[in-house]
């Protein structure tokens, strides 16, 4: 069921549209565009929104640029994992190393920061080698 949504934008007020504008990132790209569209048809200025809208890319690049700081608690539990269990390690060591988010613009970002993706990467080595060393000890 395709939804036709010039309906639904025509019974919004002008200020709305604006916001869902600006909020672009919250909408589908086809109601981003219905929108678009019943702005221009307003004669709404979009050289304003779009500054806006460019503002906030800008913006949302900047904060994820960086990366955040994992939990040094959950840090060292996928340790403490990756050196008794190895398989819960490597999966905790894998998320913290190479995890990704994406902006408004649709950039790859690393969700944590360098700091913390080498100790990621770290307990990533270790379960990788507790786990070899277990299956190895087993089969010899």
């Amino acid at each position: 069921m395709d939804t036709d949504f010039s309906v639904l934008v025509k019974a919004k007020t002008t200020p709305e549209l604006m916001l869902m504008y600006k909020e672009w990132h919250k909408y589908l790209p086809d109601m981003v565009a219905a929108v678009t569209s019943e702005l221009n048809a307003r004669r709404v200025d979009m050289a304003a929104l779009e500054l806006e809208k460019q503002k906030a890319i800008d913006d949302n690049e900047a904060s994820l640029a960086y990366g955040k700081k994992g939990s040094p608690l959950y840090l060292i539990f996928c340790f403490l994992l990756s050196l008794v269990g190895g398989i819960p390690g490597i999966i905790g060591g894998y998320i913290y190393a190479y995890s990704k988010t994406y902006s408004y613009s649709k950039k790859a970002f690393f969700v944590y920061d360098d700091e913390t993706r080498k100790y990621g990467r770290a307990i990533l080595a270790i379960g990788i080698a507790v786990t070899v060393i277990a299956i190895c000890s087993r089969i010899f």
